[in-house]
């Protein structure tokens, strides 16, 4: 099955499943709302890991973005999905996964609910090279400096603001 024809959950407003569509359909900029997980590995210094997209992707390619992230496929808890793309892009990092906030994206392409999870490490990453250029550990500034140069895909900003509530 290609990504395209990947098949996840449809929900209304209050996040309850009313369907199910597939990804091409969810990302053609209707207002069908679906559900994606965003994890952050965050080291011993408090730096977050930063993956730089892989130019084959076909939304936001190049962008820098969470450490990992994708959707919630059709059956799937959020927490199964976060653990799921964890193993997928950094197979290297192992640890719990604390879940921080629920929040809705809504972009010119798509709409979800994201669910934020934090994930201490502090061992070296090995990542998927299908799914990111590189991955690197950046301070709260570096990744504001990254914002401000308009380079970060747009689900991984409002994920920052809603971890940086909670370390206020």
């Amino acid at each position: 099955m290609t990504e395209a024809e990947e098949v996840y959950s449809v929900v209304d407003e209050g996040d309850r499943v009313v369907g199910s569509a597939p990804r091409r359909i969810l990302h053609a900029g209707g207002k069908l709302i679906h559900r994606a997980v965003h994890i952050f590995v965050v080291n011993d210094a408090g730096e977050i890991a930063v993956q730089k997209r892989s130019r084959k992707k076909d939304l936001y390619a190049g962008m820098f973005g969470s450490s990992a992230s994708g959707h919630v496929e059709a059956g799937e808890t959020y927490l199964k999905a976060a653990k799921r793309e964890l193993s997928e892009e950094l197979p290297s990092v192992s640890g719990r996964l604390t879940r921080v906030e629920k929040f809705l994206v809504e972009t010119e392409y798509e709409r979800e609910y994201s669910v934020l999870y934090v994930c201490r490490f502090g061992g070296r990453i090995e990542f998927n090279r299908n799914e990111a250029e590189s991955v690197e550990f950046m301070s709260l500034p570096e990744i504001e400096g990254k914002r401000r140069k308009m380079l970060l895909a747009p689900a991984f900003g409002m994920a920052l603001v809603e971890y940086k509530k909670v370390l206020s």
